[in-house]
């Protein structure tokens, strides 16, 4: 039986089940030497673990089938003022979009509208194009030089590093973070954190397409590049023979959308629109799956509402925003005092908070519509493998305790269609938006390769150091392997810290979704929105250090 992934990363691997119970890669159409990421195997088998469902009495957690949970959920959905409702992206597949439909009926329900992780460099495509799409990734083929701006593809996009390499192409890889994927990179080029964006406007203008905001000398302060590699990069960008790869990184910081915005600009003045590369979920290709969502909030506005007590009930699926969201402290407490409802494929930090907990198989257990979020077009239809409860399942007995009129449809009856989308450039004209800056060393939470963003990594992932620069270490006289406490007003980490050369002075870099004794990284990272007015501004967290005992 044949699979697309559904897993929150852009690759989406392609593979295959046997009779045996084994998984067998297969070619995708952007690379044929077929595999499948490191992450996917192990969140596979921890979907399908035969944890139960729960609700909970008196402060007791009571196992129970998950006929009751649903009983049991119901009934605090008809008992409930304010509901506010959040769900995950990619973990479950395309049909999640039922459970959108199904809380559209409830008059007092609350949707989050945007996401922590893609929506700031969305709409900075949106706004300059109409659109947010991808060319073919195989265009890379005809071009000379391919400048990857902050996309650690090792780590975050596997098959396209695969295919980087198989094409053999001359690469430039600017980062803050000399990371895995500089290793196939002619020259790698260290950036300072948020300053993308004044390095392409310099650049443009220099090269003469527009006026530039910046001088050569305030380009250098800012951004941290030489004289000569900026002049190096300049030789490199040719018509029509320069791709340029954006990474979700850059979105992470409060001007995220201005630094989007300008790498899209370097790509449209200097006529490489053919080979800009940033990535967004194809479920924009689907139809037949309308929902009327009343009653949107961002992700900010959520935090505020949940400050005030407005909602009663909180509803996730398929999230963990205990690891993902900011503020851990702030939602600890938060759940703690309201009714909290999960569902899941498995046990996170949020489930054992919850009231109610709702225990679904994941991708494997319902047929559905797949696609990458990097490979533009690329679409697959699966089948149902496990004969498990799925989410979908639990919404269509839950519709049916409410008499909503929800048909959940069959793959053959949604449509999909591979759209050529194109981009139309807005000649709008924009500014420069500097970095923000704060007392401290800025926080950099990286992605692992072992492990995605929505699931604790393993306690086998031996990983635990908080990577910190020669020169921050003397200045805070700090040894290698000397644990050390990084604080803030929102919270305080404890992990041990590694001398390095993947970051520089000024900022300091861990992996996010793991545990460092006892807590994540979120629980120093501040509820702040980027300059789209959506999603959370990670990286503008700045911490304290300290030696710790």
């Amino acid at each position: 039986m044949k699979f697309f992934c559904s897993k929150d990363c852009p690759d989406g691997c392609h593979f295959e089940i046997t009779e045996s119970g084994k998984f067998k890669a297969l070619p995708n159409v952007f690379d044929k030497s077929p595999f499948f990421c490191s992450k996917l195997i192990k969140f596979y088998r921890r979907e399908i673990k035969p944890e139960e469902c729960f609700y909970v009495d008196k402060g007791r957690k009571i196992k129970c089938d998950y006929q009751t949970a649903i009983d049991k959920m119901s009934e605090l959905l008809k008992s409930s003022r304010n509901i506010l409702f959040l769900r995950g992206s990619g973990s479950l597949g395309y049909k999640m979009r039922y459970w959108d439909m199904f809380f559209s009926n409830f008059d007092k329900c609350h949707f989050v509208s945007d996401n922590p992780c893609d929506e700031t460099g969305v709409i900075a495509h949106e706004e300059d194009f109409g659109v947010c799409t991808n060319p073919d990734v195989r265009n890379l083929e005809h071009v000379d030089t391919i400048i990857i701006f902050g996309r650690n593809a090792r780590v975050v996009n596997q098959h396209l590093y695969s295919y980087l390499k198989h094409l053999k192409k001359e690469i430039i890889y600017i980062d803050p973070i000399k990371s895995e994927t500089a290793k196939i990179a002619k020259k790698y080029i260290r950036i300072n954190p948020a300053t993308d964006g004044i390095l392409c406007n310099h650049i443009l203008g220099s090269l003469g397409y527009i006026k530039n905001f910046l001088n050569l000398d305030e380009t250098i302060k800012l951004t941290g590049i030489s004289r000569e590699d900026i002049e190096f990069l300049k030789s490199k960008i040719k018509p029509k023979k320069t791709g340029l790869i954006t990474g979700f990184g850059l979105q992470r910081y409060s001007n995220g959308k201005n630094i989007v915005q300008w790498i899209n600009r370097l790509a449209y003045y200097t006529d490489n629109l053919d080979t800009l590369y940033y990535g967004k979920s194809s479920s924009a290709y689907l139809s037949g799956i309308s929902v009327n969502k009343k009653n949107k909030i961002t992700i900010k506005e959520a935090y505020d509402r949940l400050k005030t007590g407005y909602f009663d009930l909180v509803v996730i699926v398929a999230a963990n925003p205990l690891v993902t969201y900011p503020e851990t402290n702030f939602l600890k407490k938060i759940f703690d005092n309201v009714n909290l409802v999960t569902i899941d494929t498995n046990l996170t930090d949020t489930v054992d908070k919850s009231n109610i907990f709702i225990k679904v198989g994941g991708m494997f257990a319902q047929d559905d519509i797949l696609g990458s979020y990097f490979f533009d077009g690329v679409m697959n239809k699966r089948e149902r493998f496990l004969d498990t409860i799925s989410d979908t399942d639990v919404v269509k007995m839950l519709s049916e305790k409410f008499d909503f009129q929800i048909k959940v449809k069959s793959i053959d009856e949604i449509n999909y269609e591979k759209k050529a989308l194109r981009r139309n450039f807005t000649k709008d004209e924009i500014g420069i938006s500097l970095p923000i800056m704060g007392n401290g060393l800025r926080l950099i939470s990286n992605s692992h390769s072992l492990y995605l963003n929505s699931q604790l990594a393993e306690d086998e992932i031996a990983e635990e150091f908080l990577h910190i620069s020669p020169d921050d270490a003397y200045k805070f006289d700090i040894n290698d392997g000397d644990m050390v406490e990084l604080f803030n007003e929102y919270g305080n980490l404890k992990i041990h810290a590694k001398i390095t050369d993947k970051v520089a002075k000024g900022y300091v870099m861990v992996y996010k979704s793991k545990k460092y004794f006892g807590n994540t990284p979120n629980i120093l990272t501040k509820m702040s929105q980027t300059d789209a007015g959506l999603a959370v501004a990670y990286y503008d967290t700045f911490v304290n250090i300290r030696r710790a005992e």
